[in-house]
């Protein structure tokens, strides 16, 4: 089943599944995906997490379809996203949805020095 939460300015994305199936023992959502509304026609895709053990069944394709949709939906111009260069499998979904590399950094926000990614996307 598909749950979507509408706080302010920002759309909530999960796609769950309960009883039996994919999600570990206590665990009910399986992909999670924000939207952060940034104004002036511009949106942030914020969080897009998929747990392990879900990878590589078309989930995440699927929430990224749901995702560019909405965007065009809602009449969004412009959508940018920040990920690490590890994230190779992520990095090569948004790319195919037409996300392009506009800036790369150097940080240690996440408590190791890695290289963050800038992808934008013009609807």
């Amino acid at each position: 089943m598909w749950r979507r939460a509408w706080p302010s300015c920002t759309r909530n994305m999960i796609r769950e599944k309960t009883g039996s199936g994919f999600a570990s023992a206590g665990m009910s959502w399986l992909v999670f995906l924000a939207l952060m509304h940034r104004g002036e026609g511009s949106a942030q895709l914020r969080y897009f997490l998929l747990q392990p053990e879900c990878r590589g069944l078309g989930l995440g394709k699927r929430m990224m379809e749901d995702f560019m949709c909405y965007l065009r939906e809602k009449g969004y111009q412009h959508c940018y996203l920040w990920t690490t260069v590890e994230q190779k499998t992520a990095i090569a979904l948004y790319r195919r949805y037409g996300f392009v590399l506009v800036e790369e950094k150097t940080s240690s926000t996440f408590g190791k020095e890695l290289t963050e990614q800038k992808y934008e996307l013009s609807l």
